[in-house]
């Protein structure tokens, strides 16, 4: 039993709160969602039964954003297009 207990507080102190977004939004809308959650590393991209079919790191993302073309090319673009498809 305390086994179980030491596994279950440690799992829990790793476990971290992540926003979702939906396939079908853009990436501005992503980036908003980051914005309004400033200490997640990451937000996972849901289908529309809410099931997760992806990851956008933030730090990935970021560096996408302002790279060529910046803000400006993927802003209307599907977060589709930048979500990690296999993030395990």
């Amino acid at each position: 039993m305390a086994i179980a207990k030491n596994l279950e507080s440690e799992i829990a102190d790793r476990v971290q709160y992540a926003p979702r977004v939906y396939g079908k939004q853009s990436c501005y809308e992503t980036l908003r969602a980051f914005q309004s959650n400033p200490e997640a590393p990451c937000i996972i991209v849901c289908d529309k039964k809410e099931q997760p079919i992806g990851l956008v790191k933030r730090e990935l993302f970021f560096l996408k954003l302002n790279g060529p073309g910046g803000l400006d090319t993927w802003q209307r673009q599907s977060v589709l297009k930048l979500m990690n498809k296999a993030p395990l």
